[in-house]
């Protein structure tokens, strides 16, 4: 996912941490950030996840940079917010116990609503239409892809990971 700065995505925040079948998958899910540098100054961003009273009660409101992982083995998550000027690439990848490979989502109910407000709107032209990023490198992002950096994309011990 590319989200320009000064934006977020990721919302409204959702959740896969049950399985309720034809509803919610139970999915944890590993988000890796790569950051934008801007005027000479490291990139930042946020990644928020809440509890969903399933669960461990993940509660955590990180700041990443390039290189940083999030782990999300439970509860609400969204929005990923990327700082003015700097803009955020993260890919997600997600795991769980079902047999089926389904990708369940649940929103939260207090930011649901915003879903129904997206039909009737335009696509916002501050989001770019790229290749997809194995196929592309975009110098925002460092000196290479992160796909083809050394430790890209190892799974991480705690919740954030500062490569």
């Amino acid at each position: 996912m590319l989200t320009p700065g000064g934006n977020w995505s990721s919302y409204p925040p959702h959740k896969h941490d049950q399985c309720r079948p034809g509803e919610e998958s139970e999915l944890e899910e590993i988000y890796y950030f790569e950051i934008a540098e801007a005027h000479g100054n490291e990139g930042i961003g946020y990644q928020r996840v809440s509890p969903s009273g399933h669960g461990r009660g993940t509660d955590v409101l990180a700041e990443v940079r390039s290189g940083d992982t999030v782990l999300i083995p439970d509860g609400w998550h969204g929005p990923s917010i990327a700082a003015p000027g700097h803009d955020m690439y993260y890919l997600n990848v997600m795991a769980g116990p079902e047999a089926e490979r389904a990708w369940l989502i649940c929103d939260h109910p207090d930011h649901a609503w915003i879903r129904s407000t997206w039909p009737d709107q335009p696509v916002d032209p501050v989001c770019p239409s790229i290749k997809h990023p194995l196929e592309t490198h975009d110098e925002r992002f460092g000196s290479a892809p992160p796909h083809r950096r050394p430790g890209a994309g190892g799974v991480p011990g705690p919740p954030v990971h500062r490569a």
